[in-house]
This record gives C-alpha cells, structure tokens and sequence, in this order.
C-alpha cells in the first residue's frame, strides 16, 4: 500500500484505530440503552421474584433501589439518559472525525490526480476520468476510514448480542445462529447481481459523457447517431439497474419477517414458562434485528470494498506516473 493513493493515508493510520474505538463504544452503548430498558421494565416497574444475575449486579444489590420501587426505576432512567447523551456526543465527533480524514487525504489525491489530467498522463478517456476526478479518488479514505472500521464494528456488535441473549437463555442463540446462512446466501446473491450490473452501466456512463463532450459542439452527424446509441444502451442499463433491487428487497425483507416471526414465537414460549421475563423479551426482539441488520451491514462493507478496488486502481495507475 506504498504506492498510489494509499501513501496518503498510510500516516493516518492512528486516525482509524481511534474511529474504531469510537465506532464501538457508541454502538455498544446504543445497545446496553435497549438493556436497560428490559431492566427498567423487569425490576424497575414491575416487581419480579427473578434475581439479576450478572455483571452489572452491583445496580440491583439495593443501594439503588429494591426490586419495583420508584428509586430503582428513576436511577436506571437517569443511567439511560447519561448513555444516550454520550452516546450522542461520540457519534457526533465521529462523524467530524471522519469527514475531516476522508476530505483531507482526498485533497491531496485530487491535486495529484488533478496534475496528470491537466498535463494529459491519465491513460483514460474524458467521460471515465470525470467520473475518477468526481468519484474515484474518494475510495481510498472511503475504505480506510468508513469500511474497515464498520467491519471490525459489526463483529464486535454481533459477539456483543449474542452474549447477551447468552445470559438470558442459551435457547434464544438457535434462532439466529440457525437461520442467519440463509440471510446471508440471499444478501451475497442480490449484490452479486447488483455489483456486476453496477460495472457494466458505469462503463456505458462513461461513454455517455465523453460522447456528450464530442457532440455537444459539433456537427458531424456520425458522433450524433453514436451518442444515440450510446444513449440508448445508458437507458436500458438504468432499466435494469432499477429492478434489480426491487427484486430482492420483497425476498429479503420476506426472509427477515419469517426469521423474525420463528424467534418471537421462540422467545414467546420461553416467557409463558417463566424462563424470560418480560424486559428480557423485548430485549431478546431487539437484539436478534441488530445481529441481522449487522450481518447484513457486513456483507455490504465487504462489497464496498469489492466496488472500490477497481476504482483505486485506476486512480493508483494515475498517481504511479512520474512526474516530468
């Protein structure tokens, strides 16, 4: 990664491991609110005869309230607001945090980048390198600071949940260890197709605007039939490109409803036999749409990553040219 645009960011590699941090500890905060929520609910509101068992003892052991009393309940509640509202703050400095890395190792690919156009060393045509200029030079800081962070994140998330549902009951992992593969065969297969669809409508989108920019100030009529048809093949690529994810988005969303119905019923049944309380129920809801919205999130990462290599070898072949 010592040459191209990663030269760039090879420096910041601090600024990662501190996006990571963040990244987690706002995302894991986000879903101990949802625990304290089923806590609030089990010991907190109603009074339950199910001693709390785990490492966060220390709030149930009486100093903060008995079991269904109005001073446990306010001091969960406040508990809640102190994690929301740092919650709140760690998101919003990492956003800042990543904008300014993304933009600020951009900036320095798009004067090099911007260098080889203007003395004509880029070995592409006009429509592709206004697509590079526009698009492409993003996919480095694009990957190193929003895809690498957001796969070790959603790892951690998803160990994180099932540890959880772990201490609720060891029963309510089968739904989700179990069903999860085919959740991921139909998420990999919808953006097998979309990605392979992707690279053949940017081709012809970059032959629109170089045609564009040959026709638009002349009358030679062989250029104006050839955009024609090239605007023609652009038309029928955003056709399909739009039913494609119609397509998969009913089928998922059908696989995510049945896979969801399978665990409240499974959830349920534990709690009609006094195994889950309440709390634990809605946390149990909670947690198995986190794990599945974070596999989904992972195989997007991955795909991301996949979009964007071709995109950094384009730009990599730019900057590798030696300057005269």
């Amino acid at each position: 990664m010592k040459k191209g645009g990663w030269k760039y960011l090879n420096k910041m590699w601090w600024m990662v491991i501190i996006i990571t941090i963040i990244s987690i500890t706002a995302t894991l905060l986000s879903q101990m609110v949802y625990k304290f929520i089923g806590y609030t609910i089990d010991y907190g509101l109603n009074y339950t005869e199910k001693d709390y068992s785990g490492l966060l003892g220390f709030l149930f052991d009486g100093r903060m309230g008995e079991y269904g009393s109005y001073k446990l309940t306010v001091s969960l509640t406040l508990i809640m607001i102190v994690i929301l509202v740092t919650e709140a703050m760690l998101k919003y400095y990492l956003s800042y945090l990543q904008m300014k890395a993304q933009y600020g190792s951009s900036h320095n690919i798009r004067k090099e980048v911007f260098y080889r156009i203007k003395n004509k060393k880029a070995p592409y045509s006009q429509g592709s390198m206004i697509n590079l200029y526009l698009d492409d030079i993003y996919q480095h800081a694009s990957v190193y600071f929003y895809q690498i962070p957001g796969i070790i994140v959603s790892v951690v998330t998803i160990a994180f949940c099932l540890l959880l549902l772990n201490q609720i009951s060891p029963l309510l992992l089968i739904a989700p260890l179990g069903l999860s593969p085919l959740l991921i065969y139909f998420s990999i297969k919808y953006h097998k197709e979309i990605y392979d669809r992707n690279l053949s409508y940017r081709e012809v989108d970059g032959e629109l605007k170089e045609s564009v920019n040959e026709t638009l100030f002349s009358n030679d009529q062989e250029k104006y039939d050839n955009f024609k048809k090239v605007n023609n093949e652009h038309k029928a690529e955003r056709k399909i490109i739009s039913l494609v994810p119609n397509k998969y988005t009913l089928l998922l969303n059908s696989v995510k409803v049945i896979i969801y119905i399978v665990c409240c019923t499974l959830a349920g049944v534990l709690a009609i036999k006094g195994r889950v309380l309440i709390g634990e129920y809605l946390i149990f809801t909670k947690f198995v749409y986190t794990i599945y919205t974070e596999i989904i999130n992972l195989i997007n990462y991955f795909i991301n990553i996949r979009s964007a290599l071709p995109k950094i070898q384009k730009v990599d072949k730019i900057l590798e040219v030696e300057n005269e």
